[in-house]
């Protein structure tokens, strides 16, 4: 099984980033998706289901045709799988049949010292089913994409951080542009 860490500190409270980031309504306003999720009125709980379409680069686009996984216009859909309030969320995502890979997001927050800042830190776990592509993970899949997901987690963080550093009218009025 391969991992893919990164780790930032946003300077945010983290009761502030964590009642931002569980709210699926939020997410295209940090993570690169073609379209907002539509909103479920609460912030995500266990068992609910996520269908995204993701903005990828070419490196991922390459990525996804290796790994036989839906094109960049096809939905995602994945499964919130744990939510520890104030503390970490995990998303499964869901592969169609015949994917050669099951994958996994966890996103963990902890206050920083002095609790004005937060460690927001996103862990990409991943399994092949494919016996040749497990022994490849460790010496060449897993730093290959260590090298394209850690640039897209860390602008995600900025993003973020961005995001929360706009007064609450602001960003209201920057969410409400994008849903309409």
């Amino acid at each position: 099984m391969g991992i893919t860490c990164v780790k930032a500190l946003i300077s945010v409270p983290l009761p502030e980033v964590w009642d931002f980031i569980i709210r699926p309504e939020n997410l295209h306003l940090w993570i690169p998706l073609k379209q907002p999720i539509p909103g479920i009125g609460r912030p995500w709980q266990a068992g609910d289901l996520v269908m995204e379409r993701r903005k990828l680069g070419r490196l991922n686009r390459l990525l996804r045709r290796l790994l036989r996984l839906p094109a960049e216009d096809q939905v995602t859909q994945g499964l919130v799988e744990e939510v520890i309030p104030y503390h970490s969320f995990r998303l499964r995502v869901l592969v169609p049949e015949g994917a050669k890979l099951t994958a996994s997001a966890t996103v963990y927050v902890e206050a920083a010292e002095g609790g004005k800042a937060t460690w927001i830190e996103e862990v990409i776990s991943y399994s092949f089913t494919r016996p040749v592509a497990r022994r490849l993970d460790p010496w060449l899949i897993n730093p290959l994409l260590g090298i394209m997901v850690r640039p897209m987690t860390k602008a995600a963080f900025c993003r973020l951080e961005a995001q929360l550093a706009q007064p609450h009218q602001q960003r209201d009025v920057f969410e409400g542009a994008h849903k309409g």
